[in-house]
């Protein structure tokens, strides 16, 4: 918080992990982009966090987890797809045997 009130920087970096910290909002910080228009740092929301616009007092996952995450899902749908593929190619064997 000194760093803060010293120089009136919004965010800090974790070097190892790469957790934003927002000074002002005292909490973490989903996601932040570089605008290409004027090059300032733009929050992203956290899209798991629909129902307010608080911060987190805890970091959000690191980018292994969120692939985890997100691998899980693409298996998931995987799944989904290849039974529904097999029930379909099931159903039109019947009808033109």
């Amino acid at each position: 918080n000194q760093h803060y009130d010293e120089t009136l920087h919004a965010y800090a970096l974790d070097t190892e992990t790469q957790h934003v910290w927002d000074f002002a909002g005292q909490g973490y910080v989903h996601r932040l982009l570089q605008n290409k228009e004027d090059g300032k740092l733009v929050e992203v929301t956290d899209p798991n966090n629909t129902t307010s616009q608080e911060r987190s007092l805890t970091p959000g996952l690191s980018d292994a987890q969120e692939g985890e995450v997100v691998h899980r899902k693409l298996e998931g749908f995987a799944s989904q797809y290849y039974t529904l593929l097999k029930s379909q190619l099931e159903q039109q064997r019947t009808f033109y045997e």
